[in-house]
């Protein structure tokens, strides 16, 4: 199966990076979700080596074939709280998944759907 998105989570091999733990477990939640988007985890120090502990997690996107986004920690997605929700923003924003696609009708943070808050967003421009 060939992928048009994937996800890879470099992780902390510390196991007292909360952040990372965060997302680890998210990780594995999406991956189910959204079976037609690769997501891979590996450590960092082992995928890059002299990678900077402090700038775990980081998350890579990749979408045909380019990489569309990086984000270094979760401080922009809520820190350790980050959510599903934010993570499924974060697909909607390069395209891996569609306004429309079903698989959205979910709570975000705040309790409102998915679908409603990214159609505001998009009237308001605020995502930039």
């Amino acid at each position: 199966m060939l992928f048009r998105s994937v996800l890879v989570h470099l992780s902390s091999s510390l196991a007292t990076n909360v952040e990372s733990r965060v997302l680890t477990e998210l990780w594995r939640e999406i991956a189910v979700k959204y079976g037609d988007i690769k997501f891979c985890e590996i450590r960092a120090d082992l995928c890059i080596e002299g990678y900077p502990e402090k700038n775990t997690p980081t998350i890579l996107i990749y979408r045909d074939g380019d990489i569309k986004r990086q984000i270094v920690t979760l401080s922009e997605l809520n820190g350790p709280r980050t959510s599903l929700g934010s993570l499924e923003r974060v697909l909607w924003e390069v395209g891996a998944i569609a306004e429309n696609d079903t698989r959205l009708r979910q709570r975000d943070d705040d309790g409102s759907e998915l679908n409603n808050k990214i159609k505001e967003d998009e009237d308001d421009d605020d995502w930039d």
